[in-house]
């Protein structure tokens, strides 16, 4: 026990993945280009100071809308540094974050080593590439950018972890922990790489927690009876509803759309239809389902539409529509220019909207200078049904002094026929977003309502245009009136 901090909050949250988790190890492999950071048993697992550095990062945003100092954070998470004088303050950290574990087939966190074969979903995410996503950046004129290809390997959706947390305080109703356990409810609580791309998103399945006064010794013999094992909830109370502090901030279009014939996510390994396979496959995924009895299952391959695949393609009709209302329009400047303003990192409102990472800046001595920020849309990956329409098409090549098809030219693609889905944006801060940028974002929304937006692969052959309707969480008054 800590002398002045005499009361120890403590919390046992279980969470789970409503979308694929990548956090990485940041280094590559043979096979892939990014390797998930994992347990003693090989399992994907989530660490304390990716679980820390997000709720610390979260608490500074909302003290600072409410334009509050710093100072309640550095009491919370501590600090290090050099005041005027030049002499070292520091302060330890109140907070204490365990390591997320992952739970097995019976909801049962995975605490030391097990014989992973025993159990059907721990043997899934014991594999290599539980989830593993082919990536490419495309320029303005949809072709792959230089260094634009790469894989993003994951933790599939429907992954259940639980972790804990403590938090050492003087006071016997300290409403720092409440504040804490506000963060895990904001829609901006994303763990790990990607996370404006659709991964990273969880759901709050419980939590249990309790304070427990140090000095008191009938406390002390609870705290001990509560045991070290995350399974544990013995004299825990669960908390129903945390909140949400930025619920009143937060923007949310919705968009409900079907698309006009065929659709096809390229970058699938696996086909859907096993009697008749395709030379081309569309995107799909396995995930955990879980029952009303709290048993999860591997489900079948199911098609998706990642959020990366709409994340892009509204980029760049934002950066157009931004360019078309600021009047700058490619017949009336020069190459150097356009060069300039085509790149969605020169691109003001889609700067704004899905941030950027520039690592082409140079100091003076010459090093490479990293300059970049996270975007303000949240956007998540649409699992669809696994009784849609599944088609495929062919395609060949005609020679043309014989009209027979060149060798090796015919092929054929899994395409998807007429699937609808609900497309979410949650606009964390829209405020910051100013008339123009707005005007360039509703645009681009009516165009892909309208079918003259294409998602997915071969646009250009008319595949991938949705019609459907959009609608806002408050009524459109943020967004104003339409372009």
């Amino acid at each position: 026990m800590l002398t002045t901090y005499p009361y120890l909050y403590l919390a046992r949250i279980q969470m789970e993945a409503t979308t694929p988790v990548a956090i990485q190890t940041g280094q590559a492999d043979l096979l892939f280009d990014s390797t998930l950071v994992r347990d003693a048993n090989g399992l994907p697992t989530l660490p304390a100071t990716s679980i820390r550095g997000v709720l610390r990062h979260l608490l500074l945003k909302d003290l600072e809308l409410q334009n509050m100092g710093k100072e309640k954070a550095q009491a919370i998470f501590g600090y290090g540094h050099q005041d005027e004088t030049g002499r070292d303050e520091a302060k330890s950290s109140q907070l204490q974050v365990s390591w997320g574990m992952l739970h097995d087939s019976r909801n049962i966190p995975v605490e030391g080593r097990i014989d992973l074969a025993a159990d059907p979903v721990l043997d899934e995410l014991s594999q290599m590439q539980p989830v593993k996503r082919e990536r490419v950046r495309l320029n303005d004129q949809g072709c792959a950018e230089d260094n634009g290809k790469f894989d993003v390997t994951a933790a599939p959706k429907g992954c259940r972890f639980t972790f804990e947390l403590k938090y050492w305080s003087d006071q016997a109703e300290d409403t720092n922990w409440q504040h804490l356990l506000n963060m895990l409810q904001q829609p901006a609580f994303r763990l790990g790489s990607n996370t404006r791309s659709g991964f990273g998103a969880f759901c709050i399945q419980s939590i249990k927690q309790r304070c427990f006064d140090l000095t008191d010794p009938v406390e002390v013999k609870a705290w001990q009876n509560l045991g070290r094992s995350l399974a544990n909830d013995n004299g825990l109370t669960p908390l129903e509803d945390t909140g949400n502090t930025q619920a009143s901030a937060a923007v949310t279009a919705t968009l409900n759309l079907t698309a006009e014939g065929f659709i096809r996510i390229g970058g699938g390994d696996f086909a859907l239809e096993k009697e008749r396979e395709a030379d081309l496959y569309t995107q799909s995924e396995k995930y955990i389902h879980w029952d009303e009895n709290n048993t999860a299952v591997v489900s079948a391959r199911v098609p998706l539409i990642p959020a990366s695949a709409i994340k892009g393609a509204l980029a760049h009709r934002i950066t157009y529509h931004h360019n078309r209302i600021k009047g700058k329009f490619t017949d009336q400047i020069d190459d150097q220019t356009r060069a300039e303003i085509i790149a969605r990192e020169q691109a003001d409102g889609a700067r704004k909207l899905f941030g950027y990472a520039n690592n082409t800046n140079t100091s003076v001595d010459g090093k490479r200078q990293v300059d970049g920020a996270a975007g303000q849309v949240l956007l998540n990956d649409i699992y669809l049904d696994d009784q849609v329409k599944t088609s495929q098409l062919w395609h060949n090549r005609i020679d043309r002094f014989t009209g027979g098809v060149i060798d090796g030219a015919l092929y054929s693609e899994e395409v998807l026929f007429e699937p609808a889905f609900k497309l979410q944006l949650t606009f964390l801060q829209p405020q910051q977003l100013d008339d123009e940028d707005k005007q360039a974002l509703q645009a681009s929304l009516d165009d892909l309502c309208q079918g003259r937006l294409p998602i997915g692969a071969s646009g250009a052959r008319g595949m991938g245009s949705c019609t459907g309707t959009l609608s806002w969480s408050d009524d459109g008054q943020w967004i104003g009136e339409k372009n």
